[in-house]
């Protein structure tokens, strides 16, 4: 779909945020799938789980800290994780839109 004057304004900001939604969701599953990140992840969340246990049993700030950056570590992966899904939606609903869009010239087309 390349003639963007014959859509409405809405319909045009919509396949915009698809598509940036798509390009994100690309760049997320470059960097998940790259061995050097996926080698740094693993080695981090190893060392923040090995210092979590780490802590004395008293040392109940300790343990809060290391469990926390685990946590922060993980809520990064399942972001671009859920990067990942949203573009995946994001496709299916642009595909829709440019079917539709298609069929809609090609009826406008038809009439005259």
């Amino acid at each position: 779909m390349r003639d963007n004057e014959e859509l409405p304004q809405a319909e045009i900001i919509e396949l915009q945020t698809l598509r940036d939604e798509i390009k994100n969701a690309n760049d997320a599953e470059l960097v998940l799938n790259s061995d050097s990140y996926t080698s740094a992840w693993q080695m981090i969340e190893r060392e923040f789980i090995e210092r979590l246990l780490a802590c004395d049993l008293k040392d109940d700030q300790g343990r809060r800290v290391w469990q926390e950056a685990t946590n922060v570590l993980r809520a990064t992966r399942r972001f671009l994780e859920e990067t990942m899904q949203s573009g995946e939606l994001a496709q299916s609903r642009l595909e829709e839109l440019e079917k539709m869009a298609n069929h809609r010239h090609r009826f406008s087309r038809s009439l005259f």
